[in-house]
C-alpha cells in the first residue's frame, strides 16, 4: 500500500470531509474548478496527500492547473 493510502486510512477520513477541507482554502470559483479537474486526473487521495504535507505544491497545482485551462480556452477561440 502506498504512503498516501497509509494516511489517509490512519485517518479514517471520508472523501467529503477530505475535498470540503480543501475547498475551504480556496476562495475563487475558477480555483475551485481548477481543484475539481486535480481531483480527476489524479485522485483525491493523491491531491488531499500533497494538500496536507506540502500547501505550497498544493496551491502551486491549482494554480498551474487554472492557467492551463485558462490558455486552452483562449486557444479554441
Amino acid at each position: 500500500m502506498s504512503v498516501y493510502k497509509d494516511m489517509i486510512m490512519l485517518e479514517m477520513e471520508s472523501p467529503n470531509e477530505m475535498y470540503s477541507d480543501m475547498m475551504k482554502t480556496i476562495k475563487k470559483s475558477d480555483e475551485k474548478k481548477a481543484l475539481k479537474r486535480l481531483i480527476e486526473e489524479y485522485g483525491l487521495g493523491k491531491v488531499y496527500y500533497m494538500f496536507q504535507t506540502n500547501r505550497r505544491a498544493f496551491f502551486q497545482a491549482v494554480l498551474q492547473n487554472w492557467a492551463t485551462h485558462k490558455q486552452m480556452m483562449k486557444s479554441k477561440g
